[in-house]
């Protein structure tokens, strides 16, 4: 059966369908949304359009892929309604068997309809493979167009997972060319053309013209990474940018490839991590220090390329010299974007941080300027609007990320910055609470000094406390801060532990072992953890003896060992002492030799500090009643050059008896801990309504005690003083207005502009759950529509 008469026979069961519907006209239904794409050509809606007077010869349309359905919805790229298919009831479809997964569109230079490619999945055997196939636009009756021999355009033996679109050579109008990216680690380019002297601008597609980068030995594996997915800076024909969570060469990050023949590595962009998601442009950066909304800050700067991407969570973070989120990467310079010296802290633009992404695109001012606000030349071609009530700004260029949660947030590219619908300074802050564990006896509790005063503030005097905690707009993050006396260390609750006698002292691993080796390590040497000596380790015993839940004080921490790998601690009796649990320590290292393991908690000697809770608590440090502490961030380059341990080094598979000289007490250590402390107080932002060299601290206090306020004193273990700090931001977001936003596949940007100088830049996004959202950063939060 040709695609022809699938198309007819799809038209026939969709008519008999809508006999048995109570669908409403003009309606559609998605079937698992993979790509979108925007061209302008034929449809049963319209057709050339002969008024000398129009923005261009044809109407705009919105193709969406139905992974679920074997389709393709053909939307109407002006106003987004359904364009009614010979089925009065039902939306237009398009037959694409094979599971559409890539939609692609390209403008060949010549106003004649636009290229629609598409990419079936093919993981059906009777289906071919994976291809790439041509959709009609220049005839009503749209369908997919097989070459004379039945075959599809282009079958290049490997699954395309990424598409990118040239513009057009003014040298040779009405030819385009294709970029896919092959699961094989090669890059391909397919160029298309007219049919000579066709009327209605048909695509030749038997003289579709497939260049495939390919190593001479074996035809494959020709780039030696992986691309996930492609960009191009709008205009540009020779260079396009490859997102790879492989190495490129030693270095991590994007990859530039030239594509004026075959194509051809031609640099490596370093990220700092390996990336997933990219996007390019070419646009204008405001000036650092010019705290202002308005154009003011792009006044006499100059143009420049970027290329943003999206950081891999294998090599980023906590752990990693950098930070999660979107990166600014100059392709001049092959690094990343150096941030402006007057704010200090790291020597590149701070990544921004924006969940776990799914998708990215980004968009240009629109071309022509919008009627609703008077005349404003202004805001087209240099400059765009961003429209996040009550604060309106203009910048250059605007990146929508989508996220997990389905949301779709708007990355002001020309400030580097989240647009905001409040002022971040006056909403920063810190709100604090005192709280004491049920039956604990004594009347101590946790509070804070007066920075002003010196003086002890009360538990209960809850605006005082806030306003005691030192918070920095840009550096403070959305989270949870923890002290707590003789608190729970994080990730080291409730483990499984072996003794052994080490030279007649009771020590304690964190491990288990049995006829596979040792298994379930936990590194006790690693400093982020904040295993310190005076700490106190609990104890649950089994068969030992009359032993009921004991404690031990640990009197040292030990390097990592072949037999235990994760390191040990040695154990010390309590002070105050306590006989029995004195014996019972002292009888675990009698019954080492039995094998038996015990389930042990380890709990901070004095005060602890903790960011986040459950399994993302992280140890931050241990304050002192009375003294200042702060996280503060700083350049940590110093710092990881001075700690021979993670997180600046990988942790070594095995250990000898040899081990960097990383003892408690040494510079080394103390440098680890910093750093851990620094990394938490990384920006997470930048703010343009702050003046010229602001900078941490992230978190800033000084731990107050009730009476008795003796620091030496007992304190009632578990109490808690709790901080919850607040970035002071309301990020502009937005999300399908009905349906569900699961799972959103790619962001695709289109100027709507020319045809309603009001829409501007628009950024489409399909969820596989089954809805489209259309919206745009320059008409408000209202503007939005959902498409399902």
């Amino acid at each position: 059966m040709t695609h022809s008469a699938r198309l007819t026979a799809v038209v026939a069961l969709v008519a008999l369908a809508a006999c048995k519907s109570s669908t409403p006209a003009e309606s559609t239904v998605f079937g698992e949304p993979s790509s979108v794409a925007v061209f302008r050509g034929v449809t049963l809606k319209s057709g050339l359009n002969l008024d000398p007077n129009a923005v261009y010869p044809y109407r705009p349309y919105i193709a969406v892929a139905n992974a679920a359905s074997n389709s393709i919805s053909v939307i109407d790229g002006i106003d987004d309604s359904f364009v009614q298919s010979p089925s009065a009831s039902r939306g237009l479809v398009y037959s694409a068997p094979g599971r559409p997964v890539l939609l692609a569109s390209a403008d060949l230079g010549d106003r004649r309809p636009d290229l629609l490619v598409v990419v079936t999945a093919g993981d059906l055997p009777w289906l071919g493979g994976s291809h790439l196939s041509v959709v009609r636009t220049w005839r009503a009756d749209g369908s997919i167009v097989d070459r004379t021999d039945g075959a599809p355009a282009v079958d290049f033996g490997a699954d395309i997972v990424a598409l990118l679109p040239l513009p057009p050579d003014p040298a040779a109008l009405g030819t385009v060319t294709i970029v896919a990216a092959l699961a094989d680690e090669r890059i391909a380019t397919v160029k298309f053309s007219r049919k000579a002297g066709d009327p209605e601008g048909a695509i030749d597609v038997d003289a579709a013209q497939a260049t495939v980068l390919e190593t001479p030995a074996t035809g494959i594996g020709a780039l030696g990474f992986q691309p996930l997915t492609l960009a191009a800076i709008p205009g540009e024909r020779n260079r396009i940018f490859a997102a790879t969570t492989d190495p490129i060469g030693g270095v991590q990050g994007v990859a530039q490839i030239d594509v004026t023949g075959t194509p051809v590595l031609a640099a490596a962009l370093n990220a700092h991590a390996p990336t997933r998601l990219v996007a390019a442009g070419h646009l204008v950066e405001g000036a650092f220090g010019v705290p202002a909304l308005d154009g003011t800050p792009f006044t006499g700067q100059p143009a420049v390329d970027r290329v943003w991407a999206v950081l891999d969570e294998s090599g980023c973070g906590l752990r990693a010299p950098i930070a999660c989120g979107v990166v600014a990467i100059d392709p001049a310079t092959r690094d990343l974007v150096p941030e402006d010296p007057i704010f200090g802290g790291s020597t590149f633009r701070a990544p921004i941080p924006i969940g776990y992404p799914l998708a990215i695109g980004a968009s240009p001012p629109p071309a022509v300027a919008p009627g609703d606000n008077g005349p404003a030349p202004d805001l087209a071609v240099t400059l765009m609007r961003i429209e996040q009530p009550p604060i309106a700004r203009v910048t250059t260029g605007v990146a929508g990320v989508v996220s997990s949660d389905g949301a779709m947030t708007y990355v002001d590219l020309g400030r580097w910055d989240i647009p905001t619908s409040q002022f971040v300074l006056a909403n920063v802050k810190g709100t604090v609470s005192s709280t004491r564990p049920s039956g604990a006896t004594g009347s101590q509790s946790l509070t804070l000094v007066d920075p002003a005063s010196g003086t002890t503030i009360s538990q209960t005097d809850a605006a005082r406390l806030s306003a005691a905690v030192a918070v920095t707009g840009g550096y403070t993050p959305t989270d949870r801060w923890t002290v707590t006396a003789q608190g729970a260390l994080p990730g080291l609750v409730l483990r499984r532990a072996q003794a052994f006698d080490d030279g007649g002292s009771t020590s304690l691993a964190l491990q288990t072992t049995s006829q596979a080796g040792v298994q379930e390590v936990v590194r006790l040497w690693d400093p982020t953890l904040g295993v310190t000596p005076g700490d106190i380790v609990v104890i649950e015993p089994t068969g030992l003896g009359t032993c009921s839940t004991f404690e031990a004080t640990v009197g040292a921490l030990a390097a990592p060992t072949i037999p235990r790998p994760g390191g040990f601690v040695t154990l010390g009796h309590r002070t105050p002492t306590n006989p029995g649990w004195d014996r019972c320590v002292d009888d675990m290292r009698s019954a080492a030799a039995t094998g038996a393991t015990y389930l042990v908690t380890f709990r901070a000697g004095g005060f602890v500090l903790v960011r986040g809770a459950g399994e993302a608590a992280v140890h931050v440090g241990r304050p002192v009643a009375g003294e200042r502490f702060e996280v503060r961030g700083s350049d940590e380059t110093a710092l990881a050059s001075a700690c021979l341990l993670p997180p600046a080094a990988p942790w070594q598979a095995s250990w000898s008896t040899s081990h960097p000289a990383c003892d408690p007490g040494s510079a080394c250590r103390d440098a680890c801990e910093q750093l851990q402390r620094v990394r938490l107080a990384r920006r997470v932002g930048y703010v343009w309504e702050a003046p010229a060299g602001l900078t941490g601290p992230a978190l800033g206090f000084t731990l107050g005690l009730t009476a008795p306020t003796s620091k030496t004193s007992v304190q009632p273990r578990d109490v808690v003083l709790t901080i919850s700090t607040v970035d002071g931001r309301a990020p502009y977001r937005v999300a399908p207005t009905v349906g569900f936003s699961v799972d959103g596949r790619e962001v695709v940007t289109f100027d709507r502009s020319p045809w309603v100088s009001s829409a501007g830049p628009r950024f489409l996004v399909p969820y596989k759950s089954g809805v489209v959202m259309d919206s745009t950063p320059t008409l408000g939060t209202n503007q939005t529509t959902t498409m399902r």
